[in-house]
């Protein structure tokens, strides 16, 4: 089923442009996140509800797999938030908003918590030797901009059935 609606989002007309297009906000985002600790929230917003919108003259089964994943990976972000106290930001839940209106709500909390669990594991050393604690801002757009080109990569190189 998941299978289906990747493959269905990789055949959709203009698929490439919005994969050009992550690539490119992908590092910007990615740099701005690193350098200042800040995204551009509301640009990302209207370019999220854009693409959603736009999906709707492709193909009303692509606008619900976009839709509702978006819906999804914010009712996530939104309850993390809550239990940890505001100690997640929410650029990175506008910004996997964004890849989720490209991917689709299977990648899209793919996305969600491969990053957190690539962050975890590049933190440990720092985690352990102290030097990162509990209230520590730490860029995630990176790691979600990284897991994204992952799943680029994997969809392009693997075969249609």
């Amino acid at each position: 089923m998941i299978s289906e609606y990747l493959e269905l989002l990789k055949n959709s007309p203009f698929f490439f442009i919005k994969v050009l297009l992550c690539i490119i906000i992908g590092c910007i985002e990615s740099y701005y996140d690193i350098v200042k600790m800040e995204i551009h929230s509301y640009f990302l917003i209207a370019l999220t509800v854009l693409i959603v919108l736009f999906n709707i003259f492709i193909d009303i089964k692509i606008f619900y797999v976009t839709f509702f994943g978006v819906l999804a990976v914010i009712i996530i972000y939104l309850i993390i938030y809550t239990l940890s106290s505001g100690g997640i930001g929410l650029g990175d839940m506008v910004f996997c908003s964004f890849l989720t209106s490209i991917f689709g709500i299977a990648a899209g909390i793919g996305v969600l918590f491969i990053s957190n669990w690539l962050a975890a594991m590049t933190l440990l050393p720092f985690i352990l030797k102290k030097k990162v604690v509990g209230k520590t801002k730490i860029p995630m757009i990176p790691f979600q901009y990284a897991v994204s080109i992952g799943i680029i990569v994997l969809m392009y190189s693997t075969k249609s059935i």
